[in-house]
């Protein structure tokens, strides 16, 4: 009889047996939610599959009354507590935001890449931008900007790129990011008391959780990547995500460039 971890082999990741099971007893998925809002149904379902290949899935409610930065430091910590036990494997956070759905392999991909972190594309609709990318690269002038479909149009359609910085919704970090960050004296995610002062007067945070920690990982030496050929459908009002139509198969990652007239990064 085959083994599990033979069973489920993916073929997107072109590993089986030992190699396979190492892998995927390095990761902890961890979903936070709102128990007002609950999770996806889609990804609810997604929960069971990757139990059954043996990926340790936990689901954390907002205890902060919807601060996300609280969030995903509680759940930082958490995953570091987690590691303390000699009989765990985790060298990998994944976080899924429950607003959203993923194919099945989704998480088994990011933590396959060697890097530091390394998110997928998540995508978000604003009434002036357009539909927008959850992640930073730098303009040929060195700026860092939103690629939307407004300006930038494409995206290709797989390969890592190396980002100023990236959303937090589809994210895989690694345990000695997080372990750098807190020994440092920092909190992963948390914004600082006086840029919350500084918004209560001009009415703007100029940095969200997922920019200060993007922030915190390139002051800690950390590179940022985005992993091209994973998506999120992203349920706000309806569901989005970067347009099929939109994907260029022969354009390279390493020549990708963002449009100068999309959104600066803040």
């Amino acid at each position: 009889m085959s083994t599990l971890s033979e069973a489920i082999i993916d073929p997107s990741t072109g590993l089986s047996g030992d190699d396979l099971e190492e892998l995927l007893k390095s990761v902890l998925i961890i979903i936070p939610y709102r128990g007002s809002e609950n999770i996806n149904a889609n990804l609810e379902n997604k929960i069971s599959y990757w139990r059954g290949c043996g990926i340790a899935v936990e689901k954390v409610e907002d205890q902060f009354g919807g601060f996300i930065e609280l969030t995903r430091a509680s759940i930082a910590r958490k995953f570091l507590d987690h590691c303390v036990d000699t009989s765990s494997a985790f060298d990998k956070l994944i976080m899924i935001d429950s607003d959203q759905d993923v194919a099945p392999e989704a998480p088994i991909k990011l933590a396959q890449w060697d890097v530091p972190v390394v998110s997928g594309v998540v995508c978000s609709p604003n009434p002036r931008r357009g539909l927008f990318a959850n992640f930073c690269v730098k303009d040929k002038y060195g700026v860092p900007r939103f690629p939307s479909v407004k300006h930038t149009k494409k995206l290709p359609s797989r390969g890592l790129l190396k980002v100023h910085s990236s959303g937090t919704g589809l994210i895989c970090i690694k345990k000695n990011v997080i372990e750098t960050i807190f020994e440092s004296g920092d909190i992963p995610f948390y914004i600082e008391e006086k840029m919350r002062r500084d918004a209560v007067k001009t009415g703007l945070l100029k940095l969200g959780e997922d920019t200060r920690f993007s922030e915190q990982c390139r002051n800690a030496g950390f590179d940022i990547y985005v992993d091209l050929s994973v998506h999120a459908v992203h349920y706000k009002c309806v569901g989005v995500m970067w347009p099929t139509t939109a994907f260029d198969a022969e354009l390279k990652a390493e020549d990708f460039m963002v449009d100068v007239k999309d959104y600066l990064h803040g």
